[in-house]
């Protein structure tokens, strides 16, 4: 395991794990100071999930709700006041202690569909989020991904956790 990436403020509790060559995923624990409830709300309600998405390399980020279905977003990525690429996802809730994020992104070198699961695990001083997103397309895809989901968690455990 090793810790966030330098540009990324670093906290005890934030563990990244990278995968091997073999593997098209990217792996992270996260502990938040707050009820399990209410990371499980923030994570499966996509209106909630404008607040904590991060977009890696500084980019316009604009996240869209799903008009027809409350479970659908879209995140459009614009670089250069210029749309750069999209991701067009569903949530799917296992149950109160699983969320699962099937994405579908689209960029100017093609389109790929990916998987995002997240589990929680709450105690009474907070709750322990794991989160594994596979089927990445290559090592800049997985570094992409790595790097957003490290900002977003750390985003989301700041905007719900206690202080």
């Amino acid at each position: 395991m090793i810790e966030l990436q330098p540009n990324i403020p670093s906290k005890p509790d934030v563990v990244v794990r990278l995968p091997n060559e073999e593997q098209n995923e990217v792996a992270l624990s996260l502990r938040i100071k707050a009820d399990s409830r209410r990371v499980y709300h923030a994570l499966s309600i996509p209106e909630y999930m404008e607040a904590w998405m991060q977009a890696p390399d500084r980019d316009k980020l604009l996240f869209v709700s799903g008009l027809a279905e409350q479970e659908n977003f879209r995140i459009y990525l614009y670089r250069a006041r210029s749309l750069h690429g999209s991701i067009h996802g569903a949530t799917r809730v296992t149950n109160e202690n699983r969320i699962t994020y099937i994405w579908r992104t689209k960029s100017p070198v093609g389109t790929a569909r990916t998987r995002v699961d997240i589990s929680l695990v709450g105690s009474r001083r907070g709750c322990t989020l794991r989160l594994k997103h596979s089927g990445l397309q290559n090592m800049a895809d997985r570094e992409w991904h790595r790097t957003m989901w490290c900002r977003s968690m750390e985003r989301l455990s700041l905007l719900i956790g206690a202080n």
